[in-house]
Formats: C-alpha cells, structure tokens, sequence
C-alpha cells in the first residue's frame, strides 16, 4: 500500500501494535502496576494488605500475571511482523486478522477492565481500539476490493 492513506493505515496499526508490546512487557517486568490497580479497584482493600495476609495466592496472581505478560508479548510480536510484511503489502487475510484480533484483544482488556472498575485502562483500550478501527477503516476499501492472487 504505497498511497498516502495505505502508508497512514498501516502506521496506525503500527502504534497500535506497538502499545501490545509495550503492555507485555510492562507485564513481564513491572506486573504489580497492574495487579495492584485491579485488585484494589475491584476488591476495595489494599493489595499489601491482602500481599502480607496472603503470601501464596499473591505470588501465584504474580505469576499468573508474568504468563499473561508472555502471551501479550508474543500476540505484540506477532501483529508488529503482520504488519510490516503482509499487511503493508495489502493482504486481505491481514486486514480481517486485525479487524478480529484487535476487536477481541482490545474488547476483552475493556470487559474485563470495566468489571474490575478500572476505568483509566477501560479508557486506554478504547482509545487503541478506535485508532485500530481508524487504520482498518482507511486501506478497508482498498485492501477488500483487491484481486487476491
């Protein structure tokens, strides 16, 4: 997609794609920003309070946490390289790729958010979301009605 709003789609998701990487390792390496945030907002107490009561399940919710980290990782990774080979390229699987896989990555992170009450990370995600949208929306046209070969 070497057009203006080709090369514009492909960097937003780009950002987009950038900002996954960037929460997996925020997950890897710094998880209790997280853990912390949620378990307060949705519990009400203070999760040293609950970490000193409770040294076990604390360590296991870390843990739990620094997997989760892995798994967004590599879901960053993978989108970074789609990105920069097929879907720069135009590929139709790409483009349905990132319609589902944004809506169902970014649509979880805020479900689950708004359940916890977080509403800063709930606000975050829809900003990512509709920045993905954006991106789709603008090669949408282009990249659909391409000749597959």
């Amino acid at each position: 997609m070497e057009t203006k709003s080709g090369k514009l789609s492909w960097i937003l998701l780009l950002i987009v794609h950038c900002m996954v990487i960037i929460i997996g390792f925020m997950f890897l390496f710094v998880p209790t920003v997280f853990i912390v945030n949620e378990f307060q907002s949705f519990t009400g107490q203070q999760w040293s309070d609950f970490k000193a009561l409770n040294p076990q399940v604390a360590s296991y919710i870390a843990i739990a946490s620094f997997e989760l980290g892995i798994f967004i990782l590599i879901t960053g990774i993978s989108a970074l390289f789609i990105t920069l080979f097929a879907y720069r390229n135009g590929e139709k699987w790409a483009w349905y790729l990132f319609l589902i896989l944004n809506t169902i990555g970014w649509g979880g992170a805020i479900s689950g958010n708004l359940y916890t009450g977080d509403m800063i990370v709930v606000t975050i995600c829809i900003v990512f979301l509709v920045i993905a949208y954006v991106g789709l929306a603008i090669a949408g046209k282009a990249i659909l009605k391409k000749v597959s070969t």
